[in-house]
C-alpha cells in the first residue's frame, strides 16, 4: 500500500532588498490639525523634533559636567577647610566668589542636569500650538513634564548669533525657553511656530490718536543717576494714557546703590560684631547676579526690532495694551472682568522692581508691564485703579 507523502512546501518568494528606514524619533514631522468651524475649534501644529545630535548632547554633558566638577570641589574644599593650591586653585578660585549656600545650590543643579541629560538627552521633543497656548515637552527640562505657555507671555521666537545657538521661544517676563534641534531642523521648527501664533493671534494695530488732551506729567527722573526710563500720564476726556519707554539702565543704578546701602549696614554692624570684607563681597556679587538673572532678560523690544513704547490705555471702562511683543488672545480689558492690577515678581520687595500684571476674574492674569522699578510700577498703578474704579490692589 502506497503512502501519500505531502506536498513540500513552496519556495519563499523572491523579494527585492528592503531599503532601510531611519526610526521615527529621527525625523522631523510637522502635523497640522484641521480645525471646525462648527465647533470654534482653530485647529493647530504638532511638530515631533529629533533629539540633538551627539556633538551637542555631548557638549551639554560636558559643560554642566565642568560646573559640577569646579562647584562642588569648591563646596567640598570649603567645607573641609582645605586650601587649594596650584591648578586646583586656578580651578576654583571664581567659584570660591560664591557664598557658600549659592555654591552648593548650584552644584546641586548641576549634579541634577548631568543625570537628565545623560538618561533623557537622546530622547525626542514635541512642541505643540494650538488655540490655548504653545505646549513644549521637553525631556531634559529642569522641572520634569510638559510646560504651557500662554500666547499673553510670547514674544517671539528666534535664533541667537552666541551661545547658545539653538531657537529660543523668547517670553515677555520670563527667562527664555530654549529648543534644543539639530542645526538643519531649526528653520522649520521656528518658522512653523511663528507662523501659527500669528494665525492663531494676529498683530494689534498701533495705538489711535486720543482726542481732548487735558493734562501731561512725566514722572521725574531718578535723584542720583539717570536711569534712561520714561513714563508720561496724558489725560484725556475720555480717559488716560500711559507712555512708557523701558530701559535696563536703573537695574546698573540699584545695583549700585544697593551696594551702598549694604556697605553702610556692615559698617554700623562692625562696630559690634565685625564682619569679614570677603563675606561682604560675596553676598553683594550675589546680590547682583540676582538681579540681573531677573531684570536683563532680551526681548525683541529692547533690541530696537520693535517701537519701544508700550502704551496703556484706559478708553471708558476699558483697559487697553499696545505692546510690539504683545501676543494674547486680546488687548483689551473691561472693567467688569477686571479683578485687581498688581505688582509682583520674583523677590520684588527685596529687589525694588518686578512687573505689573492685571489679574481678571477668571483666575488668569496678563503681565501689562515687566522689568521696572516700583518707583515707575507704583504711579503707573494707582492711575489705572484710579481710571477704572473698582479695581482693587
Amino acid at each position: 500500500m502506497a503512502i501519500a507523502m505531502p506536498n513540500p512546501p513552496p519556495p519563499p518568494p523572491d523579494h527585492a532588498p528592503l531599503e532601510y528606514a531611519p526610526p521615527a524619533e529621527d525625523r522631523l514631522e510637522v502635523v497640522r490639525t484641521p480645525g471646525d468651524p462648527a465647533t470654534g475649534d482653530a485647529g493647530g501644529i504638532r511638530i515631533h523634533v529629533p533629539p540633538p545630535d551627539t556633538v551637542l548632547h555631548g557638549l551639554r554633558v560636558t559643560l554642566w559636567s565642568l560646573g559640577l566638577a569646579c562647584l562642588g570641589t569648591n563646596v567640598a574644599l570649603r567645607l573641609f577647610d582645605v586650601r587649594p593650591r596650584g591648578v586646583t586653585l586656578l580651578f576654583v578660585a571664581h567659584a570660591s566668589f560664591l557664598p557658600l549656600p549659592v555654591a552648593a545650590l548650584l552644584a546641586a543643579l548641576c549634579a541634577y542636569m548631568v543625570f537628565r541629560i545623560a538618561r533623557y538627552g537622546r530622547r525626542p521633543t514635541v512642541v505643540a500650538v494650538d488655540e490655548s497656548g504653545i505646549f513644549i515637552d521637553h525631556p531634559t527640562r529642569i522641572l520634569p513634564g510638559p510646560r504651557r505657555i500662554a500666547f499673553e507671555r510670547f514674544a517671539a521666537v528666534e535664533k541667537k548669533d552666541t551661545w547658545p545657538r539653538q531657537p529660543c521661544i523668547v517670553l515677555r517676563d520670563a527667562l527664555p525657553a530654549i529648543v534644543h534641534v539639530r542645526e538643519a531642523d531649526a528653520p522649520v521648527v521656528m518658522q512653523a511656530v511663528a507662523d501659527e501664533v500669528k494665525r492663531l493671534c494676529p498683530p494689534y494695530p498701533p495705538p489711535v490718536c486720543r482726542a481732548g488732551q487735558l493734562d501731561t506729567r512725566e514722572l521725574p527722573p531718578s535723584l542720583f543717576m539717570p536711569d534712561g526710563l520714561e513714563a508720561r500720564l496724558d489725560t484725556h476726556t475720555d480717559g488716560i494714557r500711559w507712555t512708557l519707554v523701558p530701559s535696563l539702565g536703573w537695574v546698573m543704578r540699584h545695583i549700585v546703590a544697593a551696594g551702598f546701602v549694604m556697605w553702610l549696614v556692615v559698617v554700623v554692624i562692625g562696630f559690634v560684631h565685625p564682619i569679614e570684607t570677603f563675606r561682604f563681597a560675596q553676598w553683594t556679587a550675589a546680590y547682583a547676579v540676582m538681579m540681573f538673572a531677573l531684570f536683563m532678560i532680551d526681548t525683541p523690544a529692547r533690541r530696537g526690532r520693535h517701537p519701544e513704547e508700550v502704551v496703556l490705555d484706559v478708553i471708558g471702562d476699558t483697559l487697553i495694551l499696545h505692546d510690539a511683543d504683545y501676543h494674547g488672545r486680546r488687548d483689551r480689558w473691561p472693567r467688569d472682568e477686571i479683578a485687581a492690577i498688581l505688582i509682583g515678581g520674583p523677590m520684588w520687595w527685596v529687589t525694588r522692581g518686578g512687573r505689573l500684571s492685571v489679574r481678571l476674574r477668571d483666575g488668569s492674569s496678563v503681565t501689562l508691564l515687566h522689568a521696572y522699578p516700583l518707583r515707575v510700577l507704583k504711579p503707573v498703578a494707582r492711575e489705572l485703579r484710579r481710571a477704572l474704579g473698582q479695581v482693587s490692589e
